[in-house]
């Protein structure tokens, strides 16, 4: 089975997955080639936050997994619920 990727690169908008909700934020540097799938990898995006909430600051500079971090495109509603596509790739420019 083939997964076909959607690649995502620096000033892409995304969501830092937190206990707290979906906090926005901008990727600004991405370390090395990651993707949704790789949950344990750490350190490989850095980005802005763009909302104060969930134990985060507007403005602050997060450096975060990409796992953790997938991009608002990959976010859609089924039913009651949001669900995340985890067939995204950060790819540095």
């Amino acid at each position: 089975m083939t997964v076909t990727y959607t690649e995502h690169g620096v000033n892409t908008p995304a969501y830092i997955d937190s206990f707290g909700g979906m906090v926005p934020c901008t990727v600004i540097e991405i370390h090395e080639s990651c993707d949704g799938t790789r949950i344990g990898q750490r350190d490989q995006l850095t980005v802005r936050v763009e909302k104060t909430m969930a134990g985060y600051r507007k403005g602050e500079i997060v450096q975060c997994s990409a796992a953790y971090t997938p991009p608002r495109s990959c976010r859609f509603l089924k039913g009651y619920f949001y669900r995340i596509r985890t067939n995204y790739r950060y790819v540095p420019n």
